[in-house]
């Protein structure tokens, strides 16, 4: 990925494409890629998130739960939680 880009996973792709990928869009988002779709949803008692790299070695192991650190907004309140 190039400096500044960024990989989303997103609940609904051709929602989130003609909000922010589209060229005519006013919240068009520069630098952004779809990765994929994901319609689950994570346990608020914690679990254990996995990115994985195109042969499946893993990049980054981290815990997840809906206290601590991670942001409020991110517990079923329409932000996205993010790792930067």
């Amino acid at each position: 990925m190039a400096p500044g880009a960024h990989l989303v996973i997103v609940g609904d792709e051709a929602v989130f494409a003609g909000r922010y990928l589209d060229a005519s869009s006013p919240w068009r988002a520069n630098g952004v890629r779809v990765a994929g779709s994901f319609t689950g949803s994570l346990d608020n008692g914690g679990e254990i998130l996995r990115l994985d790299d195109a042969d499946g070695v893993a990049l980054l192991n981290f815990p997840y739960n809906d206290s601590g650190s991670w942001p409020g907004r991110a517990d079923g309140k329409g932000s996205s939680a993010e790792l930067a």
